[in-house]
């Protein structure tokens, strides 16, 4: 709010930096994902040999509920993902479990909030050799994912050859005959509140890195996308909305998804004169 663009472009880099120093290490990184694992967190997760969530885990990417986009290489998680699952997840930050995870290819294995402590510490304990069988210990019956009552719905809302607005539309008119569905609701929302420069932004990233297969190519691409887009209006105003203030109640510019032109989103995608991640 104060802007100064330089410390958020830092503090940006040195986030994408350390996810990228996870993926490309050469010994196993685990993590544990138990409770939340959102934006960062998520990043982070990610980016590991070995990911370990609990009934307790609540993944998601809610950038676009701050004017930012779901970044730290969400492109490519987000990417294994079924197209329409992976824009149900960044344009509206959707929570999921840890089955969803498991399902989507999100997690590598699952065990409950109890055991955690115990895998830590025979983790810490053993020869790295021996990693995959202590977590295999540890594994349990991950239980139902969340989304799987709604996948119908999911794949008709966020099919592939929607845009956001047909997207928004789709889901208000299903609301319609379903009014008592949840996760319609919770969609509908999504786009009545959420940045539509952020919405609009991940459906063209997706797009953008379909053929990356590295976390350096998603990294680097994101890093130059949230130099532009710490640079709008909507980010200052998101951050104010969600993290200062907390009214919950930002005045995104533009502030719908049909305002949102073409020229605006190939400037964000212009890395004209930027610097590179490293």
């Amino acid at each position: 709010m104060a802007g100064d663009y330089g410390a958020v472009d830092r503090f940006f880099q040195n986030e994408y930096l350390c996810d990228l120093a996870v993926a490309e290490f050469g010994k196993p990184v685990i993590a544990l994902c138990d409770g939340l694992v959102m934006g960062g967190g998520a990043g982070l997760a990610e980016h590991a040999s070995h990911i370990v969530m609990t009934e307790k885990t609540r993944f998601a990417m809610p950038e676009s509920s701050i004017g930012l986009f779901p970044d730290a290489g969400a492109s490519l998680f987000f990417g294994r993902c079924p197209l329409p699952v992976a824009r149900l997840l960044g344009m509206t930050g959707h929570i999921i479990n840890g089955a969803d995870c498991l399902v989507l290819g999100l997690a590598t294995t699952m065990t409950t909030s109890g055991q955690i402590s115990k895998l830590e510490s025979e983790l810490l304990s053993c020869d790295a050799g021996m990693i995959d069988d202590v977590i295999e210990k540890h594994r349990v019956n991950p239980g139902k994912p969340s989304l799987d009552p709604f996948r119908q719905h999911i794949e008709h809302i966020f099919a592939d050859d929607l845009l956001p607005e047909d997207i928004r539309d789709r889901a208000k008119n299903l609301m319609l005959v379903s009014p008592d569905n949840q996760l319609l609701q919770l969609i509908v929302t999504a786009f009545e509140e959420r940045c539509p420069m952020s919405i609009k932004l991940f459906g063209r990233l997706l797009d953008v890195t379909a053929r990356f297969t590295s976390p350096s190519e998603s990294l680097a691409l994101d890093f130059k996308l949230a130099m532009r887009m710490i640079r709008r209006p909507d980010f200052v105003e998101g951050i104010r909305a969600v993290i200062v203030d907390k009214d919950r109640a930002p005045k995104w510019i533009p502030s719908s998804l049909e305002d949102v032109d073409e020229a605006m989103l190939k400037f964000v995608f212009d890395d004209t004169d930027l610097p590179p991640l490293r």
